[in-house]
C-alpha cells in the first residue's frame, strides 16, 4: 500500500464546529486511490486549524514539531519530518492564511496593488520552497508524487461586482521561483 501525508491550513483540516459532517478533501482522496487503483492507503492527516502559513508550516519542519499542543494537527504524534519520510504521496495545502486581508495587521493596509502582491507573494514563494526543499532532502532520492494544491481563488468577481475593487493574481507566478530538478519527487 502507499501512505498519503496530507499537509494544509484549516481548509484541508475540516473541523466537525465548522463544516458538520463534510469529509476532507485528504480522507476523499485516499478512499478513491483504494477504489479505482486497488491501492489501500494510509493517511496521516498532518492538516491544522491554526492559521497555518507557508512559513510555519517550513519552520515546523525544519524544527520537526508541529507547535504547541493546542495547534497540532490530526495526526501529531508523529513527527513532521518522520511524518514525511513515511509518506509515498504528499499533498500541500497552504497560501489562504497568507492572503493580506486575512493577515492581522493586513500588511497592506486595504491597498492590493503590485507591491502588495510582491510583500505577500516573495515570502509564501520562499517559505514554500523550503517546504519542498525540506520533502526532497528527507526522501533522499525514494520514489514520492508531491502534489502544491493551488489556492481556491475567492476574488474573482461576479457579475454584479467592480472588477477593480478585486486583488487579482496569476496563482501560477507564486510557483516561479526556481526550476527543480526533481530526479527523486514528483514536483
Amino acid at each position: 500500500g502507499w501512505t498519503y501525508l496530507a499537509l494544509g491550513d484549516s481548509n484541508v483540516y475540516a473541523p466537525a464546529e465548522v463544516c458538520g459532517s463534510c469529509t476532507s478533501y485528504p480522507h476523499l482522496l485516499a478512499e478513491r486511490i483504494t477504489a479505482e487503483l486497488g491501492v489501500p492507503v494510509r493517511l496521516i492527516d498532518g492538516s491544522q486549524w491554526n492559521k497555518l502559513t507557508a512559513m510555519k508550516l517550513a519552520s515546523e519542519i525544519e524544527g520537526n514539531s508541529w507547535g504547541d499542543a493546542s495547534e497540532n494537527p490530526h495526526d501529531a504524534a508523529r513527527p513532521p519530518r518522520d511524518a514525511i519520510a513515511a509518506a509515498d504521496l504528499i499533498t500541500i495545502t497552504v497560501a489562504a492564511n497568507e492572503q493580506p486581508w486575512f493577515q492581522d495587521p493586513d500588511p497592506c493596509g486595504g491597498v492590493y496593488d503590485q507591491a502588495c502582491i510582491d510583500s505577500v507573494v516573495t515570502p509564501y514563494r520562499e517559505s514554500l520552497d523550503r517546504v519542498l526543499d525540506e520533502i526532497e532532502t528527507i526522501r533522499a532520492g525514494k520514489p514520492t508524487a508531491v502534489l502544491v494544491t493551488t489556492l481556491y481563488n475567492d476574488t474573482i468577481p461576479g457579475p454584479d461586482h467592480d472588477p477593480t475593487w478585486f486583488y487579482t493574481i496569476s496563482i501560477a507566478s507564486l510557483f516561479r521561483s526556481k526550476q527543480r530538478q526533481c530526479a527523486s519527487m514528483s514536483c
